[in-house]
């Protein structure tokens, strides 16, 4: 399964564990600056994430 999201400015992503069979996931141009729940995708393969305000913590 694909998701791909484009310039809607969503400010969040939630329900990603609606989505298990996700194997890609495409998010260009969103508010976002978190991604959480990851884990309930485990068949990802393939993540971009684009333009957006992700915050990045090691």
């Amino acid at each position: 399964m694909v998701l791909e999201m484009f310039f809607s400015g969503f400010p969040r992503m939630v329900g990603l564990s609606l989505f298990p069979t996700l194997s890609s996931l495409t998010v260009v141009g969103q508010s976002i600056n978190s991604i959480h729940s990851l884990d309930y995708c485990p068949l990802l393969k393939e993540l971009w994430v684009v333009e957006c305000k992700l915050n990045v913590n090691y």
